[in-house]
């Protein structure tokens, strides 16, 4: 063996150590050259920081001094007003992080006070208008990074409202949340990222698969929920849900059948809320209003009638003792006054009658009797918009 085949492998592991080194001392004199310490750069990323606040540049501002408190971490203000600046932005979830952070670490009682205010509007922040402020963010700042954070803010309130069986408003959520991981790949830097936004994607739709309803994608009929649980679908709705004693069709889960023994009422299936059948109660309320208005009616018209002939009557005696006639109805006005106030009270009593049972009509109609059980409003309640959360509460330091 050859000299020279022996020093090769020596030779090559000398020139990446002799590139490092030469990195090494670039770096260094570079350092020298500039003559500014760590403490220096974050003073002078703070100072641009400040200008970019002073100009309403909110991102630039939060990601300078974020960066120099990442170079000096000995000065908690630039914590403060890196906050400050994603509160600004819309990120209130980061906003939170670094205030929280900074509220711990500063000693002047003075200036912990003085951000107390912020903080309080972000630990009430509720996950909707975390998400929408951000979605904000978004459309202010368009190709900035802020989508991908959008879609975990959007994601998590999803999954929340789903739990809690919103199962339309959850997976109206983690579509939104899809489409902001999608815009989030497209602007991807390295295939790392790309690889966990396609992971974040496919979560999502395994979410919405769980969330949705189970007639949001059935059109009108039976179908076996489970194998004991049989569901009509009206309008891809849930109409009504029948318990079947010993199973559905052996067709299989999601498919069209029929119970195959004795079904009995009520039951739930596995996916977003399902009604049950009208309960008795519903009935006996709708009998009972209409009886009431009815008889209330009735009596209300017969006072009516009564007033008005004891009206009549006492009219027409008048007239015949003008005329110096007899054969009187009223020998007194006493009986006159006696007869129309039994005719007032007909008349308003049977007009409260009827005002009750008209409300119970109304209570009948609705109190949800013909309605889903797990319904938790009703249509008498109005919606709040989603662009009327999360306003800005002021630009100052």
């Amino acid at each position: 063996m050859s000299r020279g085949a022996v020093n090769r492998p020596r030779s090559a592991i000398a020139r990446p150590i002799s590139a490092i080194i030469c990195a090494l001392v670039v770096i260094g004199w570079s350092l020298t050259a500039s003559g500014q310490t760590p403490a220096e750069r974050s003073m002078k990323l703070a100072q641009e920081g400040a200008q970019h606040f002073k100009a309403k540049q909110y991102l630039q501002a939060a990601r300078k001094f974020e960066e120099a408190y990442r170079l000096n971490p000995s000065n908690p203000v630039f914590l403060r007003y890196s906050g400050r600046g994603w509160q600004e932005v819309g990120h209130w979830e980061r906003a939170k992080q670094l205030l929280e952070r900074y509220y711990q670490v500063e000693k002047d009682p003075n200036r912990k006070a003085t951000i107390l205010k912020h903080l309080a509007v972000l630990r009430n922040a509720n996950g909707l208008v975390i998400a929408e402020r951000l979605r904000f963010a978004t459309e202010a700042y368009p190709g900035q990074g802020l989508e991908l954070d959008a879609g975990f803010a959007f994601e998590k309130l999803g999954e929340m409202q789903c739990k809690q069986g919103k199962g339309e408003d959850g997976v109206k959520r983690l579509n939104q949340a899809k489409q902001f991981f999608e815009v989030a790949r497209l602007s991807a830097r390295t295939p790392g990222e790309r690889m966990e936004i396609s992971t974040a994607v496919k979560r999502i739709e395994s979410k919405i698969d769980k969330c949705k309803p189970f007639c949001a994608d059935k059109l009108d009929g039976p179908w076996c929920a489970d194998a004991k649980t049989l569901i009509t679908c009206v309008g891809r709705k849930a109409k009504t849900t029948q318990t079947c004693a010993n199973r559905c069709t052996t067709k299989g889960i999601g498919q069209p059948g029929k119970c195959l023994a004795a079904i009995t009422s009520g039951g739930t299936g596995p996916k977003g809320p399902i009604p049950t059948a009208p309960s008795s109660g519903g009935a006996l309320k709708y009998v009972l209003g209409g009886l009431l208005f009815v008889a209330g009616g009735g009596l209300t018209g017969f006072g009516y009638v009564q007033a008005t002939t004891a009206n009549d009557e006492l009219n027409r005696d008048i007239k015949k003792a003008k005329e110096n006639k007899t054969n009187f109805t009223y020998d007194t006005y006493d009986e006159y006054e006696a007869d129309k106030a039994t005719a007032t009270y007909m008349f308003y009593g049977g007009a409260a009658v009827a005002a009750v049972g008209a409300g119970v009509l109304v209570w009948a109609i609705t109190s949800g009797d013909d309605k889903p059980a797990a319904k938790k409003t009703t249509w008498l309640l109005p919606v709040a918009s989603d662009r009327h959360v999360g306003l800005s509460f002021g630009t100052r330091f």
